[in-house]
């Protein structure tokens, strides 16, 4: 199915000026991912982000399944089949302990990918939708369910999809 998906992550600027509160961030900076939030947080700031634009239902914003993430790191169609979300050089699509300076770095330095969009292998792990079944592709493709699987629908842990810049190439 169709569906949107930001072309950068959340800045320490957006979450400010939607959430109205103090940056939570260990490293600050407004052109900076916003980080040290959990599931939760990123909900409301969606749900607040809806109401300031009077987004509803199909129109409103959401954390994509980690499903659309993978389809759109990968470059979606427009693929070129790369190693890394954009390039076959990680350093120059991502973020990760070699190159970061042990700390997030201001968003858009680096190459996006076939989709344009930035932080995919590396700089913070993102979160999305799903919650975590180490079965649930495998029971999908089994099933004959693979287009577009919707994740599961309960679970313990939730998931985060992406790269740090505190861990080392993938």
């Amino acid at each position: 199915d169709d569906f949107w998906i930001a072309r950068l992550p959340v800045n320490q600027r957006l979450w400010q000026e939607i959430m109205g509160e103090k940056i939570s961030s260990e490293w600050k900076g407004l052109d900076r991912p916003m980080e040290k939030i959990s599931w939760d947080d990123s909900q409301e700031f969606v749900r607040r982000l809806n109401y300031e634009l009077g987004l509803k239902g199909d129109h409103a914003f959401r954390l994509v399944s980690s499903a659309e993430w993978e389809w759109a790191a990968r470059g979606g169609v427009y693929s070129k089949g790369h190693t890394y979300s954009g390039s076959e050089e990680v350093k120059k699509v991502a973020w990760y302990e070699e190159n970061s300076f042990a700390k997030t770095q201001p968003i858009a330095l680096k190459l996006p990918n076939e989709l344009g969009l930035y932080y995919m292998s590396g700089g913070l792990w993102e979160w999305v939708e799903d919650y975590y079944d180490g079965n649930y592709y495998a029971s999908c493709a089994g099933q004959g369910l693979n287009v577009n699987p919707k994740g599961p629908s309960k679970g313990q842990f939730r998931v985060l999809r992406g790269g740090s810049w505190s861990r080392g190439e993938l």
